[in-house]
């Protein structure tokens, strides 16, 4: 059952990757607006913690 989670998170944590990349690939996005938006949901306190 362990290897099965794990393989899951390998899975999402692929396609989570190739979106970016294929992003980046077809010059929708800059790599500076990635990083600012990857370090704007990093400071977002969840919702839960208020």
């Amino acid at each position: 059952m362990k290897s099965l989670i794990k393989l899951f998170l390998i899975i999402i944590a692929m396609l989570f990757a190739t979106t970016f990349l294929m992003i980046k690939l077809t010059g929708v996005l800059t790599v500076d607006q990635i990083e600012r938006w990857l370090m704007q949901a990093k400071n977002i306190s969840p919702y839960y913690a208020r």
